[in-house]
C-alpha cells in the first residue's frame, strides 16, 4: 500500500468504526464498544507513527472510559431499555465538572505537546465527547446531548481544516445521534409504561 493511501485510509477506517459504534449504541447493542476500541487503537497507531504523543495520552483517556462503559453495559445483561434514565442533579453537576476538567486537560495537552492548529476548539469537542461517553456508560439519555454538541462543534472545525470527508462523516454521526436520542427517549417511555402495567 502506498504511504499516502495508508495516510488517508486508516483515519477514514477509524472514523467509520466510530460511526458504526454510534449506530450500534443507538440500537442498544453493547458490541458498539468493540468498534469504539478498534477506532481508538487505529488512531493511537496513527499518532504513534506521527510522533504525536500528546494525542496518544488523550486517546488513552478515551480508551479507559470506553472499557468502563463496555463493562457497565455487559453487567446490565440485556436490561438496556429498562435501565435508560435521566441524569440526576448530582450527575448533571458531575457532567459539568467533567466538561471543565477535560477542557483544561485537553487544552493543555494539545497546546503544550502537539502542533494542533486550534487546540481550544478541538479541546471543546473532546470535552463534550468524553462527557457524553461517560454518561452513555451510565445509560443516561443526556449522553446523546453531549455527544451531539461535540459533533456540532466538530463539523465546522473539520470544514475549517479542509477535512471535508470527516465533516461529512461527522454530519452522519450527528444524524445518528439525533435519532438515537429520540429512540432512547421512546424506549424509556415504553419501559415506564410497562412498569405501570405490571403494578
Amino acid at each position: 500500500m502506498e504511504p499516502y493511501a495508508e495516510l488517508y485510509l486508516m483515519p477514514f477506517l477509524g472514523f467509520i468504526f466510530f460511526v458504526i459504534q454510534a449506530y450500534l449504541a443507538r440500537q442498544g447493542n453493547y458490541i458498539n464498544y468493540l468498534f469504539g476500541i478498534c477506532s481508538i487503537l487505529i488512531h493511537m497507531w496513527l499518532f504513534w507513527e506521527s510522533r504525536l504523543y500528546g494525542e496518544i495520552l488523550m486517546t488513552l483517556v478515551f480508551l479507559c472510559v470506553i472499557i468502563y462503559g463496555w463493562i457497565s453495559w455487559v453487567k446490565r445483561k440485556g436490561q438496556w431499555a429498562s435501565s435508560i434514565t435521566y441524569s440526576t442533579c448530582h450527575e448533571h453537576r458531575v457532567s459539568n465538572l467533567i466538561v471543565m476538567c477535560c477542557l483544561c486537560f485537553f487544552s493543555y495537552v494539545l497546546r503544550q505537546h502537539t502542533n494542533s492548529v486550534e487546540p481550544y476548539w478541538y479541546a471543546m469537542v473532546c470535552a463534550f465527547a468524553f462527557t457524553g461517553m461517560w454518561l452513555m456508560a451510565k445509560n443516561n439519555i443526556e449522553s446523546w446531548i453531549y455527544l451531539n454538541i461535540g459533533g456540532l462543534m466538530a463539523v465546522p472545525l473539520f470544514v475549517y481544516r479542509g477535512l471535508y470527508i470527516f465533516a461529512g462523516l461527522t454530519a452522519v454521526f450527528l444524524a445518528i445521534g439525533i435519532s438515537a436520542y429520540v429512540r432512547w427517549k421512546k424506549r424509556m417511555n415504553n419501559s415506564g409504561e410497562d412498569k405501570l402495567v405490571k403494578t
